[in-house]
């Protein structure tokens, strides 16, 4: 009787961390929506600080030959685990429904002069907080997937970060294409299977390479519409290619990262670090206008600049990225001190 009851206990603690992984996945999912939609934010870096990025990547890189082998037998549980599915289902459905979110919210405020610079200091606050936690991860925690082969996981490259910086500055401060006259389905499909590979990296946006390659008004205005249900059919054609192109894209990109991680844990997480420290230029919520003359805030272009005067607004956004930064270091100091109180299995009898 005591032995059925420790065999009880667990299963029914196995079945409660699946339920909380799952639970995490879908708010990780919903946070990575919301950030991708900013310009200079990267649901890459949500992924990794929520620490799902690791699981997504080996999942996407399993799409190969072995799950065509099982489809081909139709083991389709044995497909299901090797993909993750219901983890990658559960991911996808937060990062649809922060999307959403981002797009009837988010976006409404970044195109408020008046709102813009808060917004931007509340997700430079939390980039901030989340590059101290790469680097504690760096230092601290090897990669799940790179544990058996990485010996270096705990030094921090310099030199990789740096040129991770460097680049991610450097598309940060490019000026965006606002030419959007001639945009084909087939641009609109090259540009989201770029910009994918963007979006699954932390500290590069994939809003931000939307924007250089000028197509980021385009498809935010055609799933603004589709949410509207306004002229559904071309809408609806246009999101679809560009998540088709996002699929492909990052089916492809995923397997190349996983190698990397597998093989050079340390140097790449570094470059990692690098390009969420670059991308802090975009978010830096002192801006000066570089066109005034365009009313549409969203078709305007900022550059980063000090703060002119100290006065209260000032003062209370740098207040705003304190507590930002507080917010996501505190989030993950109780997520580690509950992964230290799990209680651990009871070896079997």
């Amino acid at each position: 009787m005591n032995v059925k009851s420790r065999k009880h206990q667990r299963k029914h603690h196995r079945q409660q961390l699946t339920q909380l992984n799952y639970v995490k996945a879908f708010v990780s999912g919903t946070l990575m929506g919301i950030a991708d939609i900013v310009p200079g934010v990267s649901g890459g870096t949500v992924a990794l600080v929520m620490g799902v990025y690791h699981r997504l990547v080996a999942a996407l890189s399993n799409f190969d030959q072995q799950l065509l082998r099982l489809l081909t037998q139709r083991d389709i549980r044995a497909a299901i685990r090797h993909i993750d599915l219901i983890f990658l289902f559960t991911l996808g459905a937060g990062v649809v429904l922060g999307l959403g979110v981002s797009v009837m919210t988010i976006s409404k405020l970044l195109s408020d002069m008046s709102t813009r610079p808060w917004v931007m200091a509340a997700f430079f606050g939390l980039v901030l907080g989340s590059i101290w936690i790469v680097l504690n991860m760096i230092r601290h925690a090897p990669s799940p997937i790179a544990s058996r082969n990485d010996t270096k996981g705990s030094q921090i490259l310099w030199f990789p970060f740096l040129i991770g910086l460097v680049v991610a500055a450097i598309i940060g401060l490019m000026s965006p294409n606002r030419d959007g006259g001639g945009i084909t389905l087939w641009y609109v499909f090259v540009c989201a299977a770029v910009a994918i590979c963007a979006m699954i990296l932390p500290g590069i946006s994939g809003a931000m390479i939307l924007l250089l390659l000028g197509v980021y008004e385009h498809v935010v205005d055609a799933l603004k519409s589709l949410l509207h249900f306004e002229n559904i059919g071309q809408n609806l054609i246009v999101v679809s290619v560009f998540v088709l192109g996002c699929i492909l894209g990052l089916l492809g990109f995923s397997k190349l990262l996983r190698r990397l991680l597998d093989q050079q844990f340390a140097a790449t997480m570094s470059v990692m670090c690098g390009l969420m420290a670059g991308s802090l230029v975009v978010l830096w919520p002192f801006q000066r206008d570089l066109s005034p003359e365009t009313m549409v805030v969203k078709e305007k272009e900022f550059k980063p600049m000090f703060p002119q005067e100290w006065g209260v607004e000032t003062i209370s956004l740098f207040i705003l990225i304190a507590l930002s930064s507080s917010l996501v270091l505190t989030a993950h100091y109780l997520t580690m001190r509950m992964k230290l109180a799990k209680p651990e299995a009871s070896p079997r009898k």
